[in-house]
């Protein structure tokens, strides 16, 4: 059986850090519906077509259809910015990384389980309990760390197994 790193729980992010994450994300979430939004309308204008109607219907939504419309833009840049870096503008100036149990970047698969997880409601709230851990990360079984301590913890696992093999191979090539 082949011997695997596995994080440990000293490096996974605190609450402050993951508040951060989120509270960096939203704000980027809201200016890109606003961008995308103004967009949209300037190009409405300028091929003369009436957005009107879909305006007054954003501003009239209710609270679930507000919901609804909000996971168009969170689940794609969720899962947009966490597959191909594993980590989300907030994540970046976090210094923080979603990662598997092992340390590694998840798969689309895992990604894809871990934004859908957000939508669900009160995921904010599953943040309240002892860990720092969301539904969203203990569904898709990620975990969000600190970078620099997953690279020095990393670091330390490679250090220590390659001390092994030298010994190893030191037995093999003096026949000790």
């Amino acid at each position: 059986m082949k011997n695997h790193y596995i994080i440990s729980q000293n490096i996974i992010a605190n609450k402050g850090l993951r508040l951060g994450n989120y509270l960096i994300d939203v704000v980027v979430i809201l200016l890109s519906i606003f961008a995308l939004s103004t967009v949209f309308l300037l190009v409405a204008d300028v091929i003369g077509y009436d957005a009107g109607p879909i305006m007054t219907y954003i501003d009239k939504m209710n609270k679930l259809e507000e919901h609804l419309f909000g996971q168009l833009f969170t689940i794609p840049y969720y899962i947009f910015m966490e597959v191909m870096t594993g980590r989300t503008i907030g994540k970046y100036l976090t210094g923080t990384i979603v990662v598997d149990h092992e340390g590694n970047k998840p798969n689309l698969e895992t990604i894809i389980k871990r934004s859908f997880s957000r939508a669900i409601p009160f995921n904010g709230l599953s943040f309240l309990g002892e860990k720092s851990r969301g539904w969203h990360d203990s569904i898709s079984e990620t975990y969000v760390v600190i970078t620099k301590e997953l690279e020095k913890e990393k670091q330390n696992y490679l250090d220590f197994n390659e001390i092994g093999k030298k010994e190893s191979q030191f037995e093999n090539d003096f026949n000790v």
